[in-house]
């Protein structure tokens, strides 16, 4: 018993189907991956950032006493 060439086609197609998106899937968890890498990356540079900062504050307050600044102006109100 043979089955008919369209219904051949059809299971064809669902197994091309079916790989595709095997491959779609590979594709995505590669960029999850790689966007997963960039975010831990900025995450440091943001902790880096707010260290650096922190420890410029300290340096401010040391020089200056404490108080609050306007990173516009420059001016620090000694409290």
């Amino acid at each position: 018993m043979k089955i008919e060439d369209n219904e051949i086609k059809e299971i064809k197609k669902s197994v091309e189907d079916h790989k595709n998106l095997f491959l779609k899937l590979g594709e995505v968890n590669y960029q999850l991956d790689k966007l997963r890498t960039q975010k831990k990356l900025i995450i440091e540079s943001i902790d880096k950032l707010l260290q650096d900062r922190n420890k410029t504050m300290d340096n401010l307050t040391k020089k200056y006493g404490k108080g609050t600044l306007n990173i516009d102006t420059g001016e620090l109100t000694v409290t």
